[in-house]
């Protein structure tokens, strides 16, 4: 059985997801080194991201990093996706990861004039935005 295998960084590595596992292809990444729930914070895909993180295999997975040490969290603090970042943060997701220039998803949040609990406090609306 082949595993996925990508450089690792610390504990944020995706390696080790069995190729049969249903949720394999959903890990793996691209050239920037975005994987499927990357790309979900990135435009704001709740309903898919929502899947991925209900379904995920290992909690390390929610943390896997791109090519710029960014988790799905830091994008989802970015791209101000509060239901993402709300989703993230219950399902164990560590908002203390440091991307490749030190920042953590709340300092990018604030560097935008954003902050990590206003964004989770803001009212989810009953059907994915």
């Amino acid at each position: 059985m082949s595993t996925i295998i990508s450089p690792s960084v610390k504990d944020h590595s995706c390696a080790g997801l069995p190729a049969d596992h249903q949720l394999y292809h959903v890990f793996q990444k691209d050239e920037d080194g975005d994987n499927c729930l990357h790309l979900c914070a990135k435009f704001g895909l709740s309903e898919r991201a929502t899947e991925i993180i209900d379904n995920v295999p290992k909690k390390r997975l929610l943390d896997c990093v791109n090519n710029a040490h960014q988790t799905a969290m830091h994008l989802a603090a970015r791209n101000d996706k509060p239901f993402l970042v709300r989703h993230l943060l219950r399902a164990g997701a560590d908002i203390n990861i440091l991307d490749s220039e030190g920042n953590t998803p709340l300092q990018i949040a604030t560097s935008m004039g954003r902050d990590i609990d206003q964004l989770c406090e803001k009212k989810t609306q009953t059907t994915y935005p």
